[in-house]
């Protein structure tokens, strides 16, 4: 049943990229068309296209992270800088792009981001996410111990702010019980 469900959605994948192509064009035609849009409204509008093109379009998803990154900074608003620099840094390290993620991550105002425990949990995972990728696709095979320890490290202290039930959490315990080669307890 599952199965046969999931292959109903994929066959209706056009449909769901010609409404997803819509609503991108919706929204690019309402900035197109707002010189006199507001900072604020100009960020709202930039973060809806953020979305839409996520795992979607790499390019698009830097360039409306950046816009953002500049909107916030123009509006003083040190959370949606924060924001977007967490989100750019997750993105360049998907993207292989490790040297600008940790830039970003060096760029974030770490002490605005006690405020929201949220942008604090983001910042630990994408430390997190950026010295793994590191050490699975290093070249030089002598910095995997190095990074797998500065993960190491991070991964404490995300851990720490996680609630037990949170996805998070099951996802780290899971890997662990798969290191461990417990593979019954991770399924």
């Amino acid at each position: 049943f599952l199965l046969d469900s999931l292959d109903n959605e994929i066959a209706k994948r056009e449909a769901y990229a010609t409404q997803r192509d819509r609503r991108i064009s919706e929204l690019s035609g309402m900035l197109k068309s707002g010189s006199g849009l507001s900072d604020e409204l100009r960020y709202s509008l930039n973060d809806k296209l953020y979305q839409e093109y996520y795992g979607y379009k790499c390019d698009s998803v830097l360039s409306y992270l950046s816009r953002n990154l500049l909107l916030a900074r123009r509006m003083g608003n040190v959370s949606y800088e924060n924001r977007n620099l967490l989100r750019l840094s997750f993105v360049c390290a998907a993207s292989g792009m490790y040297l600008e993620s940790k830039e970003n991550l060096d760029a974030v105002r770490r002490g605005a981001l006690g405020k929201d425990s949220s942008l604090l949990e983001e910042y630990y995972f994408d430390f997190v996410n950026l010295y793994n990728e590191m050490a699975m696709y290093t070249q030089d095979k002598s910095q995997t111990v190095v990074y797998q320890n500065i993960h190491d490290i991070y991964l404490d202290s995300l851990r720490t702010m996680l609630s037990p039930e949170s996805n998070r959490a099951v996802y780290y315990h899971e890997e662990d019980l798969k290191w461990k080669g417990d593979y019954d307890s991770s399924l």
